[in-house]
């Protein structure tokens, strides 16, 4: 069983959503701790304004990533009395849809659309770290002029599945999108840089989506942001 598959089967067991009822009707605490076999430190459950997050412990090489911070995978609603589980990310979806051919999911459990995926992932520390490396970049070039071409700092990555490209505006903005095969023009997840500091910013055409999905701690660039 490989990590993805760990961390989808703790998802879904009963005895997972149970302690993250009793995490939610809590009148003190906002964490606590997952382990596999008593002995890996998977990561955590985690209270939020809406609900409780699994997340787990995500380690990067450079700049502002020398603690330890924590990414979601998947998630627990509370609605009229519901619980619901959603699975975060393409490759646990992937195996997820497996599942649920055999029949062997729980029947409130669900997960997020490939549009939801991306915008997460487009707001994962990794795609930030992209951001700050573009940025650091253009300030090191900024008197060159033959680095003055914005399209010398686009750049494209893939995680969990997901393809992004990061592509530098007229203004100097860092937007994160969809290749153009998926046919999506709207920007994902959008980046300024104000007095020597990157400023994570919504996207108009998924706003009130975005807002909701920082209430629900699931958008780690607005969570962990800082200066490097």
């Amino acid at each position: 069983m490989d990590m993805n598959e760990r961390l989808l089967s703790i998802l879904l067991d009963e005895s997972t959503k149970k302690r993250a009822i009793d995490l939610f009707n809590s009148s003190r605490l906002n964490d606590a701790i997952i382990a596999a076999d008593n002995e890996t430190l998977l990561g955590r459950l985690h209270r939020t304004e809406l609900g409780v997050n699994m997340e787990v412990q995500v380690k990067l090489n450079k700049g502002i990533f020398g603690t330890v911070f924590f990414e979601p995978i998947g998630y627990y609603s509370f609605r009229a009395g519901k619980v619901e589980t959603y699975i975060i990310g393409e490759e646990r979806s992937r195996l997820f849809e497996k599942l649920e051919r055999g029949n062997a999911v729980p029947s409130n459990a669900m997960k997020l659309s490939y549009l939801d995926n991306a915008i997460i992932t487009a707001y994962t520390l990794d795609a930030l770290q992209i951001v700050k490396d573009i940025f650091h970049q253009r300030e090191l070039n900024r008197s060159t002029p033959k680095y003055w071409n914005i399209e010398l700092y686009d750049k494209f990555a893939s995680f969990d599945s997901i393809d992004i490209e990061f592509l530098m505006s007229e203004n100097y903005e860092v937007q994160v999108f969809l290749p153009d095969s998926y046919n999506n023009s709207n920007a994902l997840a959008s980046f300024l840089y104000e007095n020597s500091q990157v400023v994570v910013c919504y996207t108009a055409p998924y706003q009130y989506k975005q807002i909701q999905m920082q209430k629900q701690g699931l958008l780690s660039s607005f969570r962990y942001n800082t200066s490097d």
